[in-house]
């Protein structure tokens, strides 16, 4: 799995500390039969470089180019995305919900991010199923793809990009850290009937005694699935 690790050069962001939590948890679990691979790690000159390279108007066209052709590269068998819209890539590719701040909250992005990928997401025609399923399947009644009865929680379902897995697409349980007590747009569908544990442990430093502590207190939950009983 090849994952975008170009956040790393802002690493006291969000999604900077995201990416080295995720490295870090990869190599202390390190999955059987999944090997890791960080893309794009930013050089100490690309560092310093950073902020001069951003403000070229065509910035984000060039790291595109440049990061497609390391995929074609080094060919992982899934890529995992980290800022907006995944360059050209054949296999599988996990986003996060990260890359859906360009069009939900414009205001908070670089100009420049906003104009470049607001427009290669709405023209990816994946972006439907990550982004907003419920358009895809409106699009498919409209084109008398799909009957308007057959529109139900499960052909919803079906078409977010975690269905793949499977039975393993609703979690039991989410675990909030940094103590912040919201979802942040995170699975809305899927985690209807997830307990949530609320740790004021930042994700980075999130370890074993973290993971059981939020294990422990979700066995001790009364799981009602929507009930009132």
């Amino acid at each position: 799995m090849g994952i975008n690790a170009a956040p790393l050069a802002a690493a006291r962001t969000g999604v900077g500390r995201y990416i080295a939590g995720l490295l870090d948890a990869l190599e202390a679990a390190k999955p059987q039969g999944l090997r890791a691979r960080p893309l794009f790690l930013p050089t100490a000159k690309a560092r310093r470089l950073r902020g001069l390279v951003k403000r070229l108007p065509f910035a984000y066209p060039l790291a595109d180019a440049a990061r497609a052709a390391v995929l074609r590269r080094e060919r992982p068998t899934v890529y995992h995305e980290t800022n907006h819209a995944a360059p050209p890539f054949r296999g599988p590719v996990v986003v996060t919900v990260h890359d859906l701040s360009t069009l939900l909250y414009p205001r908070t992005q670089e100009p420049a991010r906003v104009r470049y990928f607001s427009k290669k997401l709405r023209r990816a025609r994946s972006a439907a199923r990550v982004i907003v399923p419920t358009e895809a399947i409106a699009r498919e009644v409209a084109s008398g793809k799909l009957n308007p009865g057959e529109v139900t929680e499960e052909s919803l379902a079906s078409r977010l990009y975690t269905a793949p897995m499977g039975d393993l697409a609703d979690p039991d349980l989410l675990v909030r850290t940094a103590g912040e007590l919201r979802v942040s747009n995170f699975l809305l569908w899927q985690i209807s009937y997830a307990e949530i544990h609320v740790t004021p442990v930042l994700w980075p430093d999130f370890g074993a005694p973290d993971l059981h502590a939020a294990v422990r207190d979700f066995a001790s939950r009364n799981r009602k699935f929507g009930g009132v009983g």
